[in-house]
């Protein structure tokens, strides 16, 4: 799984569209890390709503996350941790089995990657987590330059390296 998501984290830093980034990581992550579902929230303005699910068509996790995001303190919690890993293992009203791993681009909280696995299916490990938070990781930076650079004038663009 390292080396997957090791090239998963390549196809992240080429992404140039966030809904594309955002579902392809849903998809990858579900599968890679053999999740029963993931959803992707970002930040949009002060509320952060769902942008990404896998599978598709599943929306019970984001009826369940929305409610969580809203109600719950895991947002403060995830704002206030310094090392996102702090996050993981919270007692939350986040669907049984899953983690939360915040996205956070430079130090400022965007959202979050909801990772849900089966009953049935063993606990993440330490060394998933690490990936998944790296990966969280990488997210945020990648929305952050696209969010960027979507107010950078053409001229600008036209100006810099790709």
């Amino acid at each position: 799984m390292e080396s997957e998501l090791t090239s998963l984290i390549g196809d992240i830093r080429a992404a140039r569209r966030e809904d594309d980034l955002t579902a392809m990581v849903a998809t990858q992550v579900q599968r890679l890390a053999k999740c029963r579902r993931v959803a992707i929230y970002l930040q949009n303005g002060e509320n952060f709503v769902p942008r990404a699910v896998a599978p598709t068509g599943d929306d019970s996790i984001l009826d369940a996350l929305r409610i969580a995001l809203e109600d719950d303190q895991m947002i403060l919690r995830l704002k206030r941790s310094v090392n996102g890993s702090e996050a993981m293992g919270l007692s939350t009203v986040f669907p049984a089995g899953a983690i939360v791993f915040p996205i956070r681009p430079a130090g400022t909280l965007f959202g979050a990657l909801v990772c849900e696995r089966d009953a049935e299916e063993p606990p993440f490990d330490p060394d998933e987590r690490k990936l998944l938070v790296d990966v969280a990781h990488e997210v945020g930076e990648r929305v952050l330059y696209l969010r960027l650079r979507s107010h950078v004038p053409p001229v600008a663009l036209a100006l810099a390296p790709a």
